[in-house]
């Protein structure tokens, strides 16, 4: 992995010095009349050899015949001419700026962020590449400008700032994807090379068996019948895995691969998502009074009771933890999840289960919270199952037996009233 990333990181170095030389000239080409010809000669003249020296590695790595044996060595290489190259553009900050002319400035300034933000797609396949290339680049121009005491170059300073920051987050994030694809390649040509296998494997076999038609038929008809049955066994591993044992809906895993999937969902479509949280009330003194087993029988009809009244393929209803279920509501705003929320309260109540130990009701009844949004990608979904916890916990303290937010009395949550 780390030698194909540093034959990726010189395989984009053709590009980018080629890129990086471009730049540089057209920068002094414009700007030569704005200082000295001292400044600017001898810096043109430096940064273009350093980049023929840097050329001059790249080419030397690709005739190499043992340059993925010693990719640490060649990686120091690429790393010392990435700081010196990003050192020329810092260190030219500290010789014209700040200039009296703001248009030279700001132009200064493009030049050398754009440059860092082109290195992201060329560096970012190894983090301390672009890191040096960036810091040794921007950090000098922030400096400049931040010591000034005028405000604008103050204020260009820390824009620099927060580009560097941004675009390090970038990086990290595109470093993780690049790391991602380069895994699964590999893994792809491990898997094309165990299939070549596989090949070779049955191909003896089967001039083992030509010998014996039938015997090979029959060999054929159960490897046939192992596979479908491997299958079928998957397909049952699959559904248990998110399925609750004892209420028979789907588990806690399966709750947070269904959010998952629809808050992208949602996204995407720009639609509203809701969740309601609900959790049976003094269910531990059920427990204790009535003894685990009939308790476990009242886990099983709730679930069946709210499993009926939530029919759209897109909604789900989940065993959230112990007493506690959940139910994902897609393209449902906070008015309509409060309806099903109410009807499922009633419902629960409706069943009448005898519950002697309820400071509630004679019965069996449960607590309802709910939240509602439609998701950006400045939110994530922990969020939502935080505003819908905090809305159990306030139907809780408000007497259980109950859904809140109670939207006919005004009490709508500020996520609700988004929708």
């Amino acid at each position: 992995m780390k030698s194909k990333e540093v034959e990726i990181l010189y395989d984009q170095a053709r590009v980018s010095l080629l890129a990086a030389q471009t730049a540089a000239l057209l920068y002094v080409y414009f700007m030569w009349g704005q200082f000295s010809k001292s400044i600017f000669l001898p810096w043109i003249i430096v940064f273009s050899l350093l980049t023929m020296v840097r050329y001059g590695f790249v080419y030397a790595y690709f005739k190499a015949v043992d340059h993925s044996k010693y990719y640490k060595v060649w990686l120091r290489r690429f790393l010392v001419g990435t700081a010196l190259s990003g050192a020329m553009w810092g260190g030219l900050a500290f010789l014209i700026l700040p200039s009296q002319d703001p248009n030279f400035t700001a132009a200064t300034i493009l030049v050398v962020s754009g440059l860092v933000g082109g290195s992201l797609s060329t560096y970012a396949i190894i983090r301390s590449a672009y890191l040096t290339y960036s810091s040794f680049s921007l950090w000098p121009l922030m400096y400049i400008l931040l010591i000034q005491d005028e405000t604008t170059l103050k204020l260009f300073g820390l824009i620099i700032f927060v580009y560097y920051i941004f675009m390090g987050v970038c990086m990290f994030r595109f470093n993780t994807m690049l790391k991602k694809a380069l895994y699964l390649q590999f893994e792809n040509i491990d898997l094309l090379h165990q299939l070549k296998l596989d090949k070779e494997k049955i191909t003896a076999v089967n001039q083992e068996l030509e010998l014996d038609i039938e015997l090979r038929k029959e060999t054929e008809k159960e490897l046939l019948q192992a596979k479908n049955k491997a299958e079928g066994l998957a397909d049952v591993l699959s559904t248990l895995s998110v399925k609750d044992a004892l209420t028979d809906i789907t588990n806690r895993r399966g709750f947070d691969e269904h959010l998952a999937n629809a808050w992208n969902r949602a996204i995407r479509n720009c639609s509203s998502i809701s969740l309601i949280l609900c959790d049976v009330d003094y269910f531990k003194n059920y427990n204790d009074h009535y003894g685990h087993p009939r308790g476990d029988d009242v886990l099983k009809m709730i679930a069946t009771t709210i499993d009926k009244r939530v029919r759209r393929g897109s909604d789900l209803v989940a065993r959230y933890g112990g007493e506690e279920f959940a139910i994902i509501l897609s393209e449902a705003n906070i008015e309509q999840a409060y309806s099903i929320a109410e009807q499922i309260r009633i419902a629960v109540k409706d069943l009448a289960i005898p519950h002697e130990k309820s400071s509630v009701d004679e019965h069996v009844t449960i607590s309802l919270g709910l939240a509602s949004l439609v998701p950006n990608l400045e939110v994530h979904s922990p969020y939502l199952i935080e505003q819908a916890d905090q809305a159990l916990y306030s139907a809780k303290e408000e007497g259980r037996n109950q859904v809140f937010p109670e939207i006919n009395q005004n009490k709508v949550s500020i996520l609700g009233a988004s929708n």
